[in-house]
């Protein structure tokens, strides 16, 4: 039996089509047919047929070519009707598949392997026609379909006589070759066929879903972690980092992810920085710092809580401003951040020295010490000594201002000091100047402080010999002999 299968596998295999004259087999126009070649690499849809043919039961080896009614498939066999007798391939999709076409070459006829092509062709038709005719009987008639059919005599007599006369004489006639019963059994008929064809392709499917299986698999935990971090990457290139410590969060312990995540929180908060939006800035770099600590986020939080003081600053906030960057030197003291902080107690006292409150004083005194440009002028603006100085008849009244009086009357200058710095204590002495021009200075020898006050009584002695005319009253400091203050009143008749 293996024997006659190889001579039927050389049969199959060496069938050869040369050009013939279509006009014998249909009688219409000849036309041009071509011999059958192998399949090589050099043809251009060489790789598209071989993948289409992986799981078929028969390979390509010869290429597809139609004849009329006839055609020789891609195994080599020579077919009448729309299936290959020999691997069951449809020619319809042959057809389909095999769309390279070769030169033409010249017309001629068909030898004689073609004519057994033919023939069995032919025969192999008649035969199919006949089992399905007896099986359309049998299913008519009820008969159980699953027993077996002996295998007529008229097939074994003219199969080894096929055989022989394909091979010429290198193998005996059917009579002189013993075919033991077992062997002629074991020969398949279409339907052993067909059911090894549904194992094969049940045996494919599984292999196909398992493919599937595994490849969805690899898909889940190699393929597309590694397209969702190179999504992240894109994102963080893009500035689009919360996206993207998403995606990072969501890969896990996928190659570095939280490292990455570590970056982009730093780098959104640069981003919220450049934006001047500070206090987002920071409780992005305060987020990172939770995933790692890193010194160098430190000075990104410091340069946020300046840029924080700086638009109170800019605000008049003044205490908002020195609270900001104070938390900035609670980072890192240094000269750039302790500008600043002397910057708003400046502004501060500028904008409350009015006021004469105790922070106000604090500032000063603080920015006194620092050598702060402008402070001194400021400073003794604020505790110079200041004066009020009134004129009138009555020796309590510190209050009302008089302008004329007569030379009879007696006339009181009364001063009210204030001004100077905490307990600080000044001598003074006053300048009177007489309607006559004569003038007369006085000395206070005790120490004056701020609340004091002071009256200075004067009159005419004989007030009917008194000029009428304007008199001053000046009050000067000793030790600088700086003007205080200063009053006047006129004598009338």
């Amino acid at each position: 039996m293996k024997k006659l299968r190889g001579i039927k596998h050389e049969k199959e295999f060496d069938t050869m089509t040369i050009a013939t004259d279509i006009g014998e087999l249909q009688g219409a126009k000849p036309t041009q047919v071509y011999e059958p070649r192998p399949l090589t690499p050099d043809d251009d849809l060489y790789e598209d047929i071989i993948e289409q043919f992986a799981t078929a039961p028969t390979k390509p080896k010869y290429w597809f070519e139609e004849f009329g009614d006839y055609w020789s498939c891609s195994c080599g066999h020579i077919n009448k009707g729309d299936n290959c007798k020999s691997c069951g391939l449809e020619r319809e999709l042959l057809r389909s598949l095999f769309i390279l076409h070769k030169p033409a070459g010249a017309a001629g006829k068909l030898d004689k392997k073609l004519k057994k092509g033919k023939e069995q062709a032919d025969k192999e038709a008649e035969e199919y026609a006949a089992k399905e005719s007896r099986r359309k009987e049998r299913e008519a008639s009820g008969e159980d379909l699953t027993k077996v059919v002996p295998i007529e005599t008229d097939d074994k007599a003219e199969f080894p006589a096929q055989v022989a006369e394909t091979h010429d004489a290198k193998v005996p006639a059917y009579k002189e070759v013993a075919i033991p019963e077992e062997t002629a059994l074991a020969i398949p008929d279409k339907k052993f066929k067909l059911n090894f064809n549904k194992k094969t392709l049940i045996a494919i499917a599984a292999c196909i879903i398992l493919i599937t299986v595994c490849g969805f698999a690899i898909y889940k935990h190699m393929a597309a972690p590694a397209m969702e971090y190179e999504e992240a990457l894109q994102l963080m290139e893009d500035g689009k980092y919360e996206p993207a410590i998403e995606k990072y969060t969501e890969l896990g312990d996928y190659k570095d992810s939280k490292d990455m995540i570590h970056q982009c929180w730093i780098l959104l908060g640069d981003k919220h920085y450049e934006n001047k939006e500070y206090k987002d800035a920071i409780n992005a770099y305060n987020t990172a710092m939770e995933l790692k600590e890193d010194d160098s986020i430190h000075e990104k939080i410091r340069l946020c809580y300046i840029g924080i003081g700086d638009k109170y600053l800019k605000n008049s906030e003044y205490e908002k401003a020195l609270g900001a960057y104070a938390n900035a030197a609670e980072i890192a003291a240094g000269e750039d951040v302790q500008k600043k902080i002397d910057d708003a107690k400046f502004a501060y006292v500028k904008a409350f020295k009015a006021d004469r409150t105790e922070q106000v004083e604090t500032y000063m005194s603080e920015l006194m010490e620092s050598d702060y440009p402008g402070i001194k002028e400021v400073y003794d603006e604020y505790y110079a000594w200041h004066t009020s100085i009134v004129a009138n008849k009555s020796e309590s009244d510190y209050s009302t201002d008089i302008g004329t009086v007569s030379r009879k009357d007696t006339v009181y200058f009364h001063v009210s000091l204030s001004g100077g710095e905490p307990s600080e204590t000044v001598h003074l002495y006053y300048e009177v100047k007489w309607p006559d021009g004569h003038t007369e200075i006085y000395d206070l020898e005790s120490g004056w402080k701020a609340g004091d006050k002071i009256a200075a009584r004067f009159q005419y002695s004989i007030p009917l010999f008194g000029r009428e005319g304007k008199m001053t009253f000046s009050l000067y400091d000793s030790n600088t002999k700086e003007l205080l203050g200063s009053d006047s009143v006129t004598f009338k008749n």
